[in-house]
């Protein structure tokens, strides 16, 4: 058989024998808008709510029939993305308070959980960003591990208590903020491990705190 033929056989038998997991879950990629390509950190409550609006906006289908909207088509996301951080109001002029809290600027964002209803009353799942580059406080974090496990947690928590579908976690690190100004004192000389900035070790951090 000729090598391309056999190329092709292999191929055909190898899809055969795969089997996706039929849970209705992540048909496609995830579809939608975020805040960052249009309005970069200059993003607030009520461009989000006008996106929302403008996504459940019906209009007439090209295909005929009734008339549609962008979340009948399928995008159905709704991302805030970096700018909603209180920069520089938190512990060593992070946007995370002594305990952890992330600090929001509530002249732009007054109340997340009421966002996240509006949105998911249009028909959107609405996602948050963490980890943020406009204000990196990563370096701060890196340098404090207890600290660190706290504001990991309590992002976590954030999510949670406001209702966030999803979260998009950014990795600015040393392409962007300042570096770390007190990394020589005491406890801030010891800088964390890399891996303390996963997703992973962020979950993991939160509940192991629950269950404390």
């Amino acid at each position: 058989m000729p090598p391309v033929k056999r190329a092709l056989a292999v191929g055909a038998g190898l899809v055969a024998l795969c089997a996706a997991l039929d849970d209705g879950l992540a048909r496609t990629p995830p579809m939608g808008w975020r805040s960052w390509n249009c309005y970069g950190g200059d993003v607030a409550d009520g461009v989000i709510r006008d996106t929302a609006d403008a996504l459940a906006l019906k209009r007439p289908s090209p295909w005929g029939g009734e008339n549609v909207s962008l979340i009948d088509l399928g995008f159905a996301r709704l991302g805030v993305d970096d700018g909603w951080e209180a920069c520089g109001t938190g512990w060593d002029d992070s946007f995370h308070a002594a305990d952890g809290t992330p600090l929001v600027n509530e002249s732009r964002f007054p109340d997340l959980a009421d966002l996240v209803a509006y949105g998911n009353g249009r028909g959107l799942d609405v996602d948050w960003y963490q980890i943020n580059c406009i204000c990196l406080d990563a370096y701060d974090l890196r340098a404090n591990q207890s600290w660190a496990a706290l504001a990991y947690a309590a992002d976590v928590d954030q999510l949670y208590d406001n209702g966030f579908a999803g979260v998009k976690l950014d990795n600015c690190k040393r392409r962007c903020g300042r570096p770390p100004r007190r990394a020589s004192r005491g406890a801030l000389a010891r800088r964390a491990p890399r891996r303390e900035h996963t997703p992973q070790a962020a979950t993991t951090t939160a509940r192991a705190l629950r269950r404390a």
